[in-house]
């Protein structure tokens, strides 16, 4: 649901400039499906597609409300929801099962780095998490070759894990 609450507003904002249209289930559904949708998942029945729709028409009637309240169209509401939407639903959020796979990655490593370079690199992650992607990034490219390699692997765990518990 993540994708979808980061995707819906910006997608419903480039259909129409009043937001009649609506993502096509299949649409709606592209963007919904995990990577781990079963081929069974992924068929439209008619109680999906009425899901679908569903979700859309409660999702417009809060975003009307909150246009109705600040006294704005419905567009620039979703224009203005769209960079909050992306900002706290990000592709890759660590999960659970992800940070214990970097907490085993950090703790093979410990040997190897020293206490400052082990804060650094749960410094960059963390602002990496947070969305500071400039910020860890650019932190990191001071950091020796071992320490860059070690946070591109926290990196990758991030997007391999983001849809598991």
């Amino acid at each position: 649901m993540r994708d979808v609450l980061r995707e819906l507003p910006t997608r419903l904002a480039q259909q129409d400039p009043e937001g009649t249209l609506r993502l096509t289930p299949e649409e709606f559904y592209e963007v919904a499906l995990s990577d781990f949708a079963s081929r069974r998942d992924s068929q439209l029945s008619p109680y999906r597609r009425r899901l679908a729709h569903d979700y859309q028409r409660h999702y417009r009637a809060v975003i009307e409300w909150v246009s109705d309240q600040r006294n704005q169209t419905f567009r620039d509401t979703l224009e203005g929801l769209a960079p909050q939407a992306r900002a706290r639903n990000p592709y890759a959020r660590m999960t659970g099962d992800g940070l214990t796979h970097a907490t085993r990655r950090l703790s093979r490593s410990r040997d190897r780095l020293t206490p400052e370079e082990t804060f650094r690199l749960i410094q960059g992650f963390a602002d990496f998490q947070q969305q500071n992607d400039t910020k860890a990034r650019g932190a990191m490219r001071e950091e020796r070759p071992l320490v860059q390699r070690i946070f591109r692997d926290l990196l990758s765990l991030t997007h391999h894990f983001r849809e598991s518990l």
